[in-house]
């Protein structure tokens, strides 16, 4: 078995050195769930450090906690936050109901967690790719490219985000609020960057319209293969994105 690896976190003061995005106070709620539940998947394992963790009971506790977080967002997705209940999420999970409270507080505690592990992803996606020196096309391509797969790989985890807002803490829409906003306005930089007749008030609806037609596919059991799905999302928001540009 690989030895437990050691997530480097950001700040808990809800910062990330060299970014643009900075949540303090309540805002920073998000942050602090997603550095202390799941290590990042896929691409975003460049936030972890290759070296065994001293603490394996905490390795073990973090893993734990992933997989908890990992059941509640499927379930969530198949039957929404309020028919969903922390036995139901423990029994997937693998453990007992009870036995989730050693991770969480409760249930809405999950879905601040997993709603700030999602606003997460999406940032440092995008703030990776606009930290890159690239030409205007390229950067908006990238991003495109980016959002379609986070659609396409965590369907279930979109689905909430899009779903579970009003079931969220006064704190946790605090923080989903801000994130998504500065979400927003870097999409808005972006495509103004290479379209810059179009006013900040256009292109803010331009990807409005054209991310709400991306996102409603992950909630959508499509037969097409992944490759092919992806192609079409992405000359789909790209088209809807620079019509008449």
């Amino acid at each position: 078995m690989a030895p437990p690896t050691k997530v480097v976190r950001y700040p808990r003061d809800g910062t990330r050195a060299g970014s643009r995005f900075r949540l303090r106070g309540p805002e920073k709620l998000a942050l602090v769930h997603i550095n202390e539940t799941r290590p990042f998947p896929g691409d975003l394992r460049a936030h972890t450090m290759a070296e065994p963790a001293t603490d394996t009971t905490g390795g073990d506790r973090r893993n734990r906690r992933a997989l908890i977080l990992d059941a509640a967002i499927e379930l969530f997705r198949r039957h929404g936050f309020e028919a969903t209940g922390i036995d139901d999420i423990g029994a997937a999970a693998g453990i007992s109901g009870p036995g989730v409270y050693r991770h969480f507080e409760g249930k809405q505690d999950i879905l601040d967690a997993a709603v700030g592990y999602g606003s997460e992803r999406l940032l440092v996606h995008s703030e990776e790719i606009l930290g890159a020196e690239r030409a205007p096309r390229d950067t908006l391509d990238a991003l495109v490219r980016s959002m379609v797969s986070d659609v396409l790989d965590e369907p279930a985890l979109v689905t909430v985000l899009l779903r579970e807002r009003r079931n969220l803490s006064e704190r946790g829409r605090q923080a989903w609020d801000r994130a998504l906003q500065t979400f927003l306005a870097e999409w808005v930089e972006a495509l103004r960057r290479l379209m810059p007749d179009v006013d900040e008030a256009a292109a803010r609806t331009r990807i409005w319209v054209a991310m709400g037609m991306v996102l409603s596919a992950a909630q959508y059991d499509s037969e097409v293969d992944r490759d092919d799905m992806a192609e079409l999302l992405q000359q789909m928001l790209l088209g809807a994105l620079t019509a008449g540009g």
